[in-house]
């Protein structure tokens, strides 16, 4: 697609939504304007000719809800015909500064309240729609999990993309001993639209359309001081940090081609476990260990990690580093695969450097361990808890069961990061997403927090949102959950 105003043009996606607004005369959304249309003949171009607000038209046309569906699980949307006023009305109801309630996710860390208009549909959320259970995709993290933190990874991801007003979480730890990878318990995410600085969907350069996820971290086990360890990463052990009473720190997680700088707890202990007893089989050596590692590729949405076989040469001895940054396991070997990436045993000489946990051998002693999972005595306290909540009020089903639909709320994917509908907590339920109860309870939570965010806090709905989600707690706390 090609618009010109006069002067020069810009190359723009040519999705559902557009092509709609294209059909019945409509330019944009962010005003009302008109333009001149032609069809360039032979091609499947569109040219237009903006002209200035004074010069338009009276009236602006229709504008036509887009047939295509969101990302899968996370909203939908459907046909529908509004008008310019109503799309207004909306714009100006709904969402349009930043509360009081982590304001500085806007203020100071900059990601974008809400899409441009009309842009919110292109976001990538399927990420967020999933659990990585072979590490052979960007973890999505729960709340309740334990997970490891590498804070050298997380620098280099900072160095990429810093964040305005964040400060690295390791320059409070204690300096007493080297904490280059710590176990942490998440305790609470937020979803957030990408950071102002990384959106530039028609410019030049690398461009993070995945929503982000705002992680508060609680450490709950350090690495024990072996001495004599040989290797340049710490143990898969950990101890738990009796100096430190409930140290909490956030880290943004968002989808990039840099190292992931958490993991699952139970993915990594296996790894490198597996790695060391592999290692001390072949008489302390790496040379020629057969191994799979996984690279990012591109930050699209949900695609699966590039998957590499071939065999480790040797140890990359990197330089002195920062105390808790050193001889953490980051890019601390080095790889020789083919040039097909498929064939573990006939290489052809390219090399990469790997971090540690993010090499599985091949032929381990132990197969991948499962991720955490709830009993199902559990999740059917659970289940009766929700349909406990669903039946406390007529409306609750109408308003909060199916996913929004667009075509009636058509900004509601430019203000509303996750959409989370009832219906589909029932169905991660039954389809044993849920790592523990304490995720159940997070999305029951951002069933009010997309509530009210989208219709103000002072409404009928968001206080029923509210009422709903303080009775499902409630209910929770008397479900056992001893995973």
């Amino acid at each position: 697609l090609t618009i010109s105003d006069g002067t020069g043009s810009i190359s723009l996606p040519f999705h559902a939504r557009l092509n709609r607004l294209i059909e019945h005369g409509v330019l944009s959304q962010f005003a009302i304007i008109c333009a001149s249309f032609e069809t360039i003949s032979n091609t499947n171009q569109h040219k237009f000719t903006l002209l200035d607000a004074d010069e338009a038209a009276p009236n602006p046309g229709r504008i036509i809800g887009s047939s295509s569906q969101t990302p899968t699980e996370l909203g939908k949307a459907s046909t529908g015909e509004y008008t310019m006023n109503e799309y207004s009305s909306e714009k100006e109801r709904v969402g349009m500064n930043p509360n009081q309630k982590f304001a500085e996710d806007w203020t100071v860390s900059q990601h974008l309240f809400r899409m441009p208009m009309g842009e919110g549909i292109q976001a990538h959320r399927n990420w967020l729609g999933r659990r990585s259970l072979a590490g052979n995709k960007v973890y999505c993290p729960q709340v309740g999990d334990s997970v490891v933190y590498i804070p050298k990874a997380h620098d280099c991801t900072l160095k990429k993309v810093p964040v305005a007003g964040y400060s690295q979480p390791w320059e409070l730890w204690p300096t007493e001993s080297a904490w280059t990878a710590v176990r942490c318990r998440v305790t609470r995410i937020r979803y957030r639209f990408p950071y102002k600085q990384c959106y530039n969907p028609h410019g030049p350069g690398e461009n993070f359309l995945g929503i982000a996820a705002i992680v508060t971290l609680e450490i709950t086990g350090a690495p024990p001081q072996l001495t004599g360890r040989c290797f340049p990463w710490p143990s898969p052990s950990f101890i738990s940090p009796t100096h430190l009473e409930k140290h909490k720190f956030e880290v943004t997680v968002f989808q990039c081609d840099e190292e992931e700088f958490i993991i699952p707890e139970y993915l990594y202990s296996w790894r490198i476990n597996e790695l060391e007893n592999s290692i001390e089989s072949n008489g302390g050596s790496v040379d020629g260990l057969r191994v799979v590692a996984h690279w990012p590729s591109l930050p699209d949405d949900d695609t699966t990690l590039e998957e590499y076989r071939g065999h480790l040469v040797y140890i990359n001895e990197r330089g002195v580093d920062e105390l808790h940054l050193a001889k953490s396991g980051y890019y601390a070997l080095v790889m020789e695969w083919s040039d097909s990436g498929k064939d573990d045993r006939n290489t052809s000489g390219i090399l990469a450097v790997c971090c540690a946990w993010n090499i599985s051998v091949r032929n381990p002693s132990i197969p991948p361990p499962a991720a955490p999972s709830m009993a199902e005595k559990v999740k059917r306290g659970i289940e009766k808890a929700l349909n406990k909540v669903i039946k406390l009020d007529p409306t609750i089903k109408e308003c909060f069961f199916d996913p929004v639909d667009t075509s009636e709320r058509i900004a509601y994917l430019d203000v509303i990061e996750v959409p989370m509908p009832l219906s589909l907590i029932f169905k991660r339920l039954r389809n044993n997403y849920y790592t523990n109860k304490y995720s159940v309870v997070a999305d029951m939570e951002l069933v009010k927090e997309n509530c009210h965010k989208y219709n103000g806090d002072d409404t009928d709905i968001s206080n029923m949102a509210s009422q709903m989600y303080d009775k499902f707690k409630s209910l929770m706390d008397l479900v056992v959950d001893k995973g």
